[in-house]
């Protein structure tokens, strides 16, 4: 029995040894011997269509750690409105994910770095954001779509989606630069630095951020976001002069909170 018993197990670990070594090794051959560049027009189309974003980018490539975490890397990302103004670009992109995780239904981001991104919010009409049109024609297209008959499995798959947690221990962001413009009066706010890191933990509904000079932890900071970007379409204000001044105070003491140039 225990010769049985030995043997099984020194099966069992040599399986495990090679799956380990092949999920090491193939990425990186993966990547020198097919060129992912080939669906590029694919993955573009994908985004507009989802998104109503355009995306370019140079080159993509996915990458395994000795942790299991999985992910891709994509190098001069640009990321245009559907106007052709550019929202964000990055020169390079690296992000993946802790694969053990979501054996307990959590979504856990590996160690997330974002090189020498910019990231261009325009306010147009005085009054709103582009990206917000955007978001507000998504809405609104999925909303005139004709309902169907929840079935057994889409219940199902909308049960496991609620229980699934987010979970972004860090996201480094290294040489950023952030911009506020409003096209119509010509305002703008900027915000720049050496360094950021961001996380996010869904469970206990908390966002935090640490520059070199704070670490700041908001509970409910979705909330407070949602609330800066969308006020202007569902808040009560009497007037649009309120509403900028309002609109400005909170960006304002939320750039303050991080410290660094408006």
């Amino acid at each position: 029995m225990n010769k049985y018993l030995k043997f099984f197990s020194i099966a069992l670990a040599s399986i495990i040894g090679i799956l380990y070594g092949l999920f090491l090794i193939v990425p990186p051959i993966f990547n020198l011997t097919y060129d992912l560049n080939k669906h590029k027009k694919d993955i573009q189309k994908i985004v507009k269509d989802t998104s109503k974003l355009k995306i370019d980018y140079s080159k993509i490539k996915i990458y395994t750690t000795p942790m299991l975490s999985a992910g891709v890397i994509i190098e001069d990302l640009n990321v245009f409105l559907t106007d052709n103004s550019l929202l964000f670009k990055s020169d390079k992109i690296k992000g993946g994910i802790a694969l053990p995780s979501l054996l307990t239904l959590t979504v856990k981001t590996a160690k997330t770095k974002i090189e020498n991104p910019y990231v261009n919010l325009e306010i147009i009409d005085d009054e709103q954001f582009k990206l917000i049109r955007i978001v507000e024609q998504i809405i609104n297209e999925n909303n005139a779509k004709p309902k169907q008959e929840p079935t057994k499995e889409s219940e199902l798959v909308n049960k496991i989606v609620s229980n699934i947690k987010i979970k972004i221990p860090a996201i480094i962001i290294t040489n950023y630069l952030a911009e506020i413009n409003d096209l119509k009066s010509k305002h703008s706010l900027s915000l720049k630095g050496e360094k950021l890191t961001v996380g996010y933990n869904s469970k206990a509904n908390t966002f935090k951020i640490k520059t070199m000079y704070y670490q700041i932890k908001m509970k409910i900071f979705t909330q407070i976001l949602t609330y800066l970007l969308l006020c202007q379409k569902h808040n009560k204000m009497k007037s649009k002069k309120t509403q900028k001044k309002k609109l400005r105070f909170h960006l304002l003491i939320q750039l303050k909170y991080i410290k660094h140039t408006i």
